[in-house]
Parts: structure tokens; sequence; C-alpha cells
């Protein structure tokens, strides 16, 4: 038996369509999921396995694969435990309902229960992009979600509630449009909200202090004369600014490591006038 549901992959912010396709088949019991899976992808087995048994349905006593194509692209995350779910739920014909036009993603819980996950903007996005009617999301998600007019997006708490509401007994209130005001305030851009990139962070951070990156270039340029370095040079310019220049011809002996650094022991000129 074979089932298809339909979900959305993350790469970075960009997010692109994935098929979740199960197929249950007679063999010794067994349960894989393939289409490179990471580790979360792969953790999803036990989550899925306890969700149906503590949600009253059977869990397929059979040889049970999960294939996440395109298969050539990595899965990341714990986003597609909601769609492998479904997919084996379809495939072993305990929930028959037609999702070809629906995305579901979500990490579920052990008792049935939907946690939140990243990215829903921009799976929204791709979903509404690729023609996609109805959006489920864990319920801390949905306002998020709810941003991208054009799509309905559902806000779940549990995996009861949701086949419920796809067999018609009890339906989900759709998620009303999220209107974001704009004010014209745009949030001051924070270095804490970027990952790792020490040096490029560095960098940014220098030339900050420097009233033009011309006179930083200059300085550095005339003090390599002397023998300074590069990172001595920036914090060279960053003590004296401008006046650099003056304050060497006047007193090379000033820019010591002792004042730079905190030790003794003077730069030199590297080349001396004949």
């Amino acid at each position: 038996m074979f089932s298809r549901i339909n979900s959305v992959g993350l790469f970075g912010i960009d997010s692109y369509m994935i098929e979740v396709e199960a197929d249950i088949s007679n063999g010794l019991p067994a349960f894989d999921i393939v289409g490179l899976p990471d580790t979360a992808v792969k953790e999803s087995r036990d989550r899925v396995r306890a969700a149906i048994k503590n949600c009253g349905y059977k869990f397929p006593v059979s040889r049970i694969t999960v294939n996440l194509a395109p298969a050539d692209r990595k899965k990341e995350g714990s986003i597609y435990d909601l769609p492998v779910l479904f997919a084996i739920l379809k495939a072993s014909e305990q929930v028959k309902v037609d999702l070809s036009d629906t995305v579901m993603i979500g990490e579920v819980a052990l008792d049935g229960m939907l946690r939140p996950v990243n990215g829903v903007l921009a799976i929204a996005i791709t979903a509404k992009e690729n023609g996609i009617t109805n959006l489920f999301v864990p319920k801390e998600n949905a306002v998020e979600a709810a941003v991208v007019d054009g799509i309905n997006v559902y806000g779940v708490d549990n995996i009861k509630e949701l086949i419920a509401h796809l067999q018609g007994e009890k339906l989900l209130e759709k998620q009303p449009l999220t209107v974001i005001k704009n004010d014209n305030k745009l949030p001051v851009p924070d270095f804490s909200d970027v990952k790792g990139q020490l040096a490029a962070k560095k960098a940014m951070e220098i030339a900050a202090q420097v009233n033009e990156k011309r006179d930083l270039r200059q300085a550095m340029i005339f003090l390599q004369q002397y023998g300074i370095t590069m990172n001595l040079a920036v914090k060279i310019y960053q003590k004296y600014g401008r006046d650099v220049y003056g304050v060497l011809n006047e007193n090379p002996s000033t820019f010591s490591n002792t004042n730079i650094f905190g030790f003794n022991s003077s730069i030199k000129p590297r080349y001396e006038s004949r």
C-alpha cells in the first residue's frame, strides 16, 4: 500500500516542496526513512510510532519505507514528523482523505501533541507559490504562517483534532490573516542575531569606529614602513585617529607595544633614512 503527502523543506532561509511517500509491504517488520535525512529526521521514527499508538491507531507491523523526495537534498529538523505520520496512516488505510491540495508540517510529541517549528513563514510562501490551498501547522506557528495571504492556514493542537477536521467531524477554525502595521520604524539590526561570521563582524565593528575608510587605508600604508602589522595599525588608528601621522613623525617611540598592548617592545622603523 502506498501514499503521498505534500510538505515543504527548509534550506537556510529558503524552502522547497517535498513529497513524503510511504510504502507498506510484506516482510520482516522495519521502519526506514530515506532521502538524505539527518539525525533529527531519522529519530522521527520513534516519535511517529509512539504518537500513532497513543492516539488510538495501529502502527503497521510490516515493512515500512518512507521516502522524502527529492532524495538528493538533505532533510533537516523535526518538521517532517506530521507528514510522515499521516503518510503511514493513509498507506495503512486508517485515514481515507484527499490531501493533494494540502501541506502539513510540525514536530509530533509522543502523546500526539504538536510542537512549534522554525521557518513557517518561508514554508507558507512556498506552499502558496505551488498552488497549495490548505496549510496545517502547530498552533503556536499559525499567526506567523497567516502573514501570507491567499492560503488557508489552520493551527493544530494535536493529531486527533486534525484527523477530525479532515474527516469532517469537527472543523478547525481558519487562522485570520495576520496584518503587519507599517509604521516605518524598522528594528535596529543587532549582531546578536548573526550566528558565526566572527571575522566579518569584527571587520564591521572596526569599520564603524573609523570616520572614513580612506583614512584607515592610508594610515595602514603609512604605518607599514615602520614594520607595523595590519592589526596593530588598526589599533593605532583607533587610538590616535587622524593625528597618527603627526604623532609618529614627532615621536616614533609613542607606538610601542607597551602603549598599545601592555608589554614593552618598542617598534622601530623598518627603513632608516640614509
